[in-house]
C-alpha cells in the first residue's frame, strides 16, 4: 500500500470512528452523504419554525426511504444488525471495549472474515 493510500485510510478511519456520542440525537440526515443531503441538513438546521423544520425533515425522510440501498446509512437499524453478524467468535476476540464488536459495527465497519480484520464499504461516502 502506497503511503498516501495509507494516509487516506487512516484519514477515512478517524473520521469514521470519532465518537457518536453528542450526534446521537441529530437528525439521521447529518450521516448521509454529502452528495445528496448536505444542503438539505443545512436548510433544515437553519430553519426556525418547526413547522417548516418538520415540513423538511419528512422530505429528507422521504428522500432518504428512496436512496439504493448500497448507500451508506448508519442510522439504520438493519444495517447495524448485518454488520454485527459479520463478526465470528472466531476471529474477532479479546478486544478492547473500544474495537469490541458492538462499537466497530456502530461506527459503520464489517467484518472481513479474516482474523483481526475490518472493511467499510461505504468509506468513500461515511
Amino acid at each position: 500500500m502506497e503511503p498516501q493510500q495509507l494516509d487516506a485510510v487512516l484519514a477515512d478511519w478517524r473520521d469514521a470512528t470519532e465518537p457518536l456520542d453528542g450526534k446521537s440525537s441529530v437528525d439521521p440526515s447529518f450521516f448521509a452523504s454529502s452528495s445528496s443531503s448536505s444542503s438539505t441538513w443545512l436548510l433544515s438546521s437553519s430553519l426556525s419554525s418547526s413547522s417548516a423544520a418538520a415540513k423538511a425533515s419528512r422530505a429528507l425522510t422521504r428522500a432518504l426511504e428512496q436512496r439504493d440501498e448500497r448507500h451508506c446509512r448508519p442510522w439504520s437499524h438493519a444495517d447495524f444488525l448485518a454488520r454485527i453478524s459479520s463478526f465470528s467468535i472466531g476471529t474477532w476476540f479479546a478486544k478492547p471495549e473500544s474495537i469490541s464488536v458492538f462499537a466497530c459495527a456502530r461506527h459503520g465497519w464489517s467484518h472481513t472474515g479474516e482474523p483481526d480484520q475490518l472493511y467499510c464499504p461505504w468509506t468513500a461516502e461515511c
